[in-house]
């Protein structure tokens, strides 16, 4: 539990004015509030959340993100507090396709709410693929960005390859016409951990080439999916493991271990 009294004691009190206050009304409601509202009040209050955590953002690629243009980011997946992150990094309003599980989630939950996010049950093809057509029609619309965890799971060993990407969760992106983001994300998984308790806890967050209907229009979903996976695993491998290895053996020397639990 020691991980959790730093937040607990900073950021609890202003977690629960900001249920009361404004979380309950943006997310039982989010048509009546602007989604630039809702995602720049949620975005604020997890930085200070994050900041708590100790967590230490080690952004590279915010260059690639466009600017006037709504875009699909596509990521590897850790943990639940992955799309959390990215709200706190992004200033682009955006939101998430995620498992319907997460809506139970108490905190993590409802910030999805708050910013629109649609949830998917994994066992029902048919409402996955209603979640699917929604994302592809609001992308036509340029209404906003979305960002899908293409392994469709949390990836729940650290230290194995990233899974297989679903051909499927392309398809919204590809009918569209929209940009792709593909990002390399490593480090999340600490977060909600309850120990061990670490000085720092860096999150790499790397925004890779994005990847444009024109480049990828003859390619099949299978085709652009193994593209993505593989650029994806290439930069955990090559660049964010090895610089999260050394940042853990520089900040935490005496508890951190090179193994699968961290």
């Amino acid at each position: 539990m020691g991980h959790y009294f730093k937040p607990l004691a900073f950021v609890g009190p202003e977690i629960i004015y900001s249920y009361f206050a404004w979380m309950r009304k943006y997310s039982n409601h989010p048509e009546k509030y602007p989604l630039e509202k809702r995602y720049k009040k949620l975005s604020s209050l997890l930085r200070k959340l994050n900041k708590s955590f100790n967590a230490v953002y080690h952004i590279e690629g915010l260059e690639n993100i466009p600017q006037d243009d709504v875009f699909c980011l596509v990521s590897n997946h850790y943990s639940n507090y992955d799309p959390l992150s990215f709200l706190c990094v992004l200033d682009k309003p955006m939101a998430f396709v995620s498992k319907k599980e997460v809506e139970k989630f108490p905190f993590v939950g409802r910030c999805c709410k708050v910013i629109d996010c649609l949830f998917m049950d994994r066992k029902d093809l048919k409402q996955s693929l209603k979640v699917m057509m929604k994302v592809q029609d609001d992308l036509k619309e340029k209404n906003k960005s979305w960002a899908i965890f293409a392994e469709g799971t949390r990836n729940k060993d650290t230290m194995a390859a990233t899974r297989e990407m679903h051909p499927g969760t392309f398809r919204p992106a590809v009918k569209s016409r929209t940009i792709i983001v593909p990002v390399a994300m490593y480090g999340t998984h600490r977060l909600l951990k309850r120990k061990p308790v670490f000085k720092k806890y860096p999150v790499s967050i790397s925004f890779l080439k994005p990847i444009y209907p024109e480049e990828y229009e003859k390619w099949s979903t299978e085709e652009l999916s193994r593209y993505v996976h593989d650029i994806i695993q290439k930069e955990l491998t090559y660049k964010i493991r090895p610089f999260d290895h050394e940042f853990m053996l520089k900040h935490n020397k005496k508890k951190y271990r090179f193994n699968a639990i961290v």
